[in-house]
C-alpha cells in the first residue's frame, strides 16, 4: 500500500505549533504593554477605559480565533499523526469519484463511492495523492483521514 504520510511530519508540526504559541505570547506582551502606556499617557479616566475597553475586546477575539482554529486544526492534525503508528486503521473499499473543494487552507477532500454511498476523506495538502477517477481504490484510514492507499 502507498503510504500518505510521513512520520516524521509530526515534528514539523511541533515546530509550528511552538512557532504559534511565541506568537500568542508576544501578542499578549504587545497588549499589556499598550495598556500600560494608555494608562501611563492618559490622565482622562472615560478615554482610559474606552481604549482599555477596545484593546481588551480585540484581545479577547484574537484568543478566541487563534485558539480555537488555528491551535485547533494543528493539534487535530497532531492528534491524527500521533494515531497514525498506534491507532485504530479502518479499511474502504470504493470508486474514487474525484477531488471537491474543502473549503479548507490545510485539507483536500476526496470523495468516494460504495454501494450508492459517497464517502468523504481528507488528506494534508503538503501530501498531495493524484488518483485516478473511476478507479477501485482500497483505502486504509483513522476517522476521515486517509492514511494508505492502493488500486484494487
Amino acid at each position: 500500500m502507498n503510504r500518505v504520510y510521513d512520520f516524521e511530519q509530526i515534528y514539523t508540526v511541533k515546530e509550528a505549533e511552538k512557532g504559534l504559541i511565541i506568537r500568542y505570547i508576544l501578542y499578549l506582551l504587545c497588549f499589556v504593554a499598550a495598556v500600560l502606556i494608555a494608562c501611563i499617557t492618559l490622565e482622562n479616566n472615560l478615554l482610559l477605559t474606552v481604549i482599555f475597553a477596545v484593546l481588551l475586546l480585540l484581545f479577547i477575539l484574537f484568543s478566541i480565533v487563534f485558539w480555537k482554529i488555528r491551535f485547533g486544526i494543528l493539534k487535530e492534525y497532531e492528534s491524527f499523526l500521533d494515531k497514525l503508528e498506534s491507532g485504530r486503521h479502518d479499511d474502504y473499499v470504493g470508486t474514487f469519484i474525484g477531488e471537491i473543494n474543502s473549503f479548507d487552507e490545510y485539507f483536500d477532500c476526496y470523495v468516494f463511492i460504495s454501494s450508492d454511498k459517497e464517502s468523504r476523506f481528507l488528506i494534508h495538502k503538503v501530501n498531495r495523492v493524484e488518483l485516478e477517477k473511476n478507479k477501485k481504490y482500497h483505502i486504509e484510514h483513522i476517522g476521515k483521514y486517509i492514511c494508505k492507499w492502493e488500486i484494487i
